[in-house]
């Protein structure tokens, strides 16, 4: 939920007890079988349509084109987080809508690579180095042990 620039997963609390987050799955079902999404095919309007991202993005495009008065001239979601798989088109400016304007067009994973380079080193270096404490500290107390026991067994104090 953090991770999405968009908000959309969003809890659901239907039951108080049980909250869960909830998006919207695209009707997998329906899509698996080859349909469009119910969401598609009940709108009368053609507002809500599915389909192969640049086949959309041409029909956008299309519908800009062919009533410039009817549409701002951009297609949101086509750079926004580096092109995200839902598209938008408005007649008043996205940001009045609630739309954030101030999104990256870098894709989120591709920031996330300094981090995830760093996993290695987290999951590698650090338990060996702990590792390597630990033996010489367990090490050390065998030696005192043995040591104790030998001291002990000559009667030395």
């Amino acid at each position: 939920m953090t991770a999405c620039p968009f908000y959309i997963p969003a809890y659901d609390y239907a039951s108080p007890f049980s909250p869960r987050v909830s998006k919207c799955t695209l009707c997998y079902d329906r899509i698996k079988g080859g349909d469009v999404t119910a969401c598609a095919e009940a709108c009368p309007a053609e507002a809500i349509l599915f389909g192969k991202r640049n086949e959309l993005i041409d029909i956008a495009r299309q519908r800009i084109r062919e009533d410039p008065d009817a549409y701002v001239n951009h297609i949101y979601g086509e750079y926004e987080a580096g092109g995200t798989s839902w598209l938008y088109l408005s007649a008043v400016p996205f940001e009045k809508i609630g739309f954030q304007k101030d999104i990256d067009k870098t894709p989120p994973l591709a920031r996330a690579g300094g981090f995830l380079s760093m996993v290695p080193a987290v999951l590698v270096i650090w338990p060996a180095l702990l590792g390597a404490f630990y033996s010489v500290a367990k090490r050390r107390d065998t030696i005192a042990e043995v040591t104790d026991t030998t001291k002990k067994r000559e009667g030395v104090k």
